[in-house]
């Protein structure tokens, strides 16, 4: 019966480690690891990472409608060892809440439908999650990454392009480039 009970607790204690080591992005949440895209803020991610991270901050014009805004200040705040970035716009990073979360490596986990950074390809991508929308970067971006976007995920590559260089390019060509980022982002955008 003690076997059998430390055999039980051995699995699970293997299960937890394992889960925490590798764990899953889930495309359909605006959520990971208990931090919400819209309602959870820095403090939230100390809380759940703690204080070892490094931030970069860049300011950017947003068109909203037909009318272009003014410059905000876009924040990511990274955990390089876990390979885990969260987005945050606005002057105040305490208070704001995350706006996307960028996973990179060394990040160890993979999505819901098994696609994993540095290993997936983005014909892995297709095959999992449907046709997808093919872009060149983001308004809030500084790099013009190749991107494969769905509502609340996004995957993309280490190799860039200008608006011409796209255009002329056969997406199939970009089927065996490997993922090098997954972004997860609220359903509102």
């Amino acid at each position: 019966m003690k076997t059998k009970l430390l055999i039980g607790l051995c699995a699970l204690i293997i299960s937890i480690g394992f889960t925490l080591k590798n764990p899953v992005i889930n495309s359909d949440a605006s959520a990971y690891n208990g931090l919400k895209i819209d309602s959870s803020t820095l403090k939230d991610i100390e809380a759940v990472y703690g204080f070892d991270y490094e931030v970069d901050t860049w300011t950017t014009k947003v068109t909203v409608g037909t009318t272009e805004g003014e410059s905000i200040p876009i924040n990511k705040i990274t955990y390089p060892k876990q390979g885990v970035s969260f987005i945050v716009l606005g002057e105040d990073i305490r208070n704001v809440p995350i706006y996307k979360i960028l996973f990179a490596w060394p990040f160890k986990g993979s999505t819901e439908k098994n696609i994993i950074i540095g290993k997936s390809t983005f014909r892995d991508v297709i095959k999992q999650y449907g046709a997808g929308q093919w872009s060149i970067g983001h308004p809030l971006d500084r790099a013009k990454k190749l991107s494969l976007l769905y509502s609340t995920i996004t995957f993309r590559a280490d190799k860039f392009y200008t608006e011409e260089e796209y255009n002329q390019i056969n997406k199939d060509d970009f089927l065996d480039l490997v993922v090098s980022e997954i972004i997860l982002e609220g359903e509102h955008y």
